[in-house]
């Protein structure tokens, strides 16, 4: 019987995002992938092992020996992914037919190299031990960030010589601030529910098989939801691409990109993911929105909290949860939301009632059987509002812009003080700009007691992330928090 060998590399979005250079979170993901071709042309080749499938981080064999050497594996990726933990299990069928498995781990370790005891300036917690030339000045940086670089590079020119593509003549950004728009930028991330779950109980071979299935489907996604976002927001002057994928393994994706962009390409994957998938597959996004010179791992940290909110929403649908932060500085997304979102204020009559003031997480995609608004929904609207704003006659009945980000204030305010402001809008303008709402801009929710929410306020975020950091935008948060008041 047929042995089977699995590699898998962890801790691969710390890797990626160790660095606040975008050059160096792109070799880092070239270098991922070279080094799990390497080793895979390596156990093919010499070792004479079938190689099931790779990517995600992870590889696998099939091998027909009773002894299997893998201490090698370890070794070559020490070399070629400095800083990365790795377990290689070997799966050897026993006589009751269940696998035995032996799991070796390899820590990650800086390497101590001349000059002892300086630090890496780009990796934090790495030794500079090896030496980068820029123009006249020479500077030390750890082993993993010299070969970052050097990966980029590589990966660079290899890109240029590759056949010809649609944004050819559009030139990859090295920085941060080349990709930002008007200095701010997007996040994605995007992960599937309970994938794993999927390959339980089936052999190496079956498991290989439908992973590549997933990953066939996820690439075609991908791509088909960045033309079709990047087609949506239009071409502008620049000459710079507006995205880049840090990472695409199995059901793990990062794509940085600009804020406008951002919410788009998570609707155009899930339309996209939705035709093409053969079973109930999902996926939860988070979206974080800040300004380029926050760290970035920090915006990494915000993204995986946002997915694990989608997640509690549901799994058994595709979710999202965003979030746009203006500050200097980012909480944790608990107390995030606690201060923006959430109104707890005491009545005249001494009762207590609080307002929620968005619902995230919520669906990507409409849901027919419930009357919660989608992310699908809330595009569409602000696309409806932008459209009408571009054209800019006289008879064009749009809520004007000033008048929708005072409408979120008064919202927030209070009950009676959003219930007020709604009144004096006309009917038609609420029933045509705003999904159709026209009773009333809250909804009641089942628990706790006295507890109202409205969808208004996403509406109008949405509207203004295009106008983030604009010199005639203004305050960019549409909702800001306010003293409780007592109406």
């Amino acid at each position: 019987m047929n042995h089977s060998i699995h590699v898998q590399l962890h801790g691969l979005q710390r890797f990626i995002f160790a660095s606040q250079r975008l050059k160096s979170m792109v070799g880092a993901n070239a270098m991922i992938e070279t080094a799990l071709k390497a080793i895979a042309s390596e156990g093919t080749n010499k070792k004479g092992w079938t190689e099931l499938g790779h990517g995600g981080g992870h590889l696998t064999f099939e091998c027909a020996q009773p002894i299997i050497d893998v201490e090698w594996i370890a070794t070559r990726l020490d070399a070629l992914l400095p800083g990365v933990s790795v377990s290689v299990s070997v799966s050897i069928p026993g006589a009751n037919g269940t696998d035995q498995r032996s799991i070796a781990r390899r820590p990650s370790h800086a390497l101590l190299a001349p000059p002892f005891l300086q630090a890496c300036q780009e990796l934090a917690g790495q030794i500079a031990g090896r030496e980068r030339t820029l123009g006249q000045d020479k500077t030390w940086v750890s082993r993993s960030f010299r070969q970052r670089l050097v990966a980029a590079h590589a990966h660079r020119k290899e890109k240029a010589k590759g056949p010809a593509e649609p944004n050819t003549a559009v030139e990859p950004p090295s920085e941060l601030a080349e990709l930002a728009d008007n200095s701010y930028i997007a996040l994605v991330k995007l992960d599937g529910n309970s994938f794993g779950d999927i390959a339980r109980n089936q052999t190496s071979a079956q498991r290989e098989e439908r992973f590549k299935q997933l990953r066939t489907a996820t690439e075609a996604s991908v791509t088909t939801a960045l033309d079709r976002a990047a087609e949506k927001i239009g071409t502008d002057n620049s000459q710079m691409q507006r995205y880049i994928l840090l990472m695409h393994g199995g059901d793990d994706i990062l794509l940085l990109t600009q804020p406008k962009m951002a919410l788009p390409f998570v609707q155009a994957f899930a339309e996209n993911w939705s035709k093409c998938r053969q079973r109930a597959e999902t996926f939860a996004a988070g979206v974080v929105i800040a300004n380029h010179k926050l760290p970035i791992n920090r915006l990494h940290e915000l993204a995986s909290q946002l997915v694990d909110s989608a997640k509690r929403r549901s799994r058994s649908m595709f979710c999202v949860d965003w979030l746009v932060c203006t500050q200097a500085w980012m909480t944790d997304l608990s107390e995030q939301r606690r201060r923006d979102a959430q109104r707890i204020y005491r009545r005249g009559d001494g009762t207590e009632e609080r307002l929620v003031l968005t619902a995230r997480p919520m669906p990507v995609l409409r849901q027919s059987h419930s009357n919660n608004a989608s992310l699908a929904e809330l595009i569409e609207a602000a696309d409806k509002i932008a459209a009408a704003e571009r054209m800019a006659t006289a008879n064009t009945d749009v809520v004007a812009r000033s008048q929708r980000r005072q409408l979120a204030l008064d919202l927030a305010q209070s009950r009676m003080t959003g219930e007020y402001a709604w009144a004096r809008l006309p009917s038609e303008q609420k029933k045509k700009w705003f999904m159709g709402a026209e009773d009333s801009p809250y909804a009641q929710l089942p628990y706790p007691a006295d507890t109202w929410t409205t969808n208004i306020c996403d509406l109008v975020e949405i509207c203004e992330i295009p106008k983030l950091g604009r010199s005639d935008a203004g305050d960019n948060v549409p909702v800001k928090p306010t003293a409780a008041t007592t109406p």
